[in-house]
């Protein structure tokens, strides 16, 4: 569930980067940057996720509330910088939540780590399915703020989950 949610969180931000800067800004002109800031910050993201082995799942729940700051901001925010900034902050947040799921799920279990991976990355591919697809039920429906409160939510329900779990493994 984690991971789905996960994938859901990541490419209902990503498909409607542009789709959002062109409706706030009312000019296609950012767009491309805004999605590249967006993956460029996800590099050093998960290779920092990757050096400090700290405290893995604090770190997650510290990814799921920076994530879920860099959407309202993107929600609430109108200028050019602040949406660039946002959108580039909520890709460094988003990035090592995939990393640290899948390992702290391959140590649950490490016999079995290939098939936890391999379930966990189809799991990856429904919610790359699903929720572009309700974003875009939202947006065309409802708002692209809607749609970004979808986002919102899964990134809560993933704090919600992370938090459960590490109570649960004291």
């Amino acid at each position: 569930v984690a991971m789905t949610l996960y994938a859901g969180m990541e490419s209902g931000i990503a498909y409607f980067i542009g789709t959002h800067m062109t409706h706030v800004l009312g000019t296609e002109s950012y767009n491309s940057l805004g999605l590249s800031l967006f993956w460029l910050l996800m590099i050093p993201s998960r290779y920092l996720v990757g050096v400090v082995k700290r405290a893995p799942r604090k770190m997650l729940m510290l990814c799921y509330v920076g994530a879920a700051a860099f959407i309202l901001i993107v929600i609430l925010m109108t200028s050019r910088n602040a949406l660039l900034i946002g959108y580039a902050l909520m890709g460094f947040f988003f990035a090592p939540i995939w990393p640290l799921i899948m390992g702290e799920a391959g140590n649950l279990d490490p016999a079995n780590s290939s098939r936890i991976a391999g379930t966990m990355t189809a799991c990856c591919g429904l919610g790359g399915m699903v929720s572009p697809t309700v974003f875009g039920v939202l947006a065309d429906n409802l708002s692209l703020t809607a749609s970004l409160l979808f986002v919102f939510t899964i990134t809560v329900l993933g704090f919600a989950m992370s938090f459960i779990y590490n109570r649960s493994m004291r």
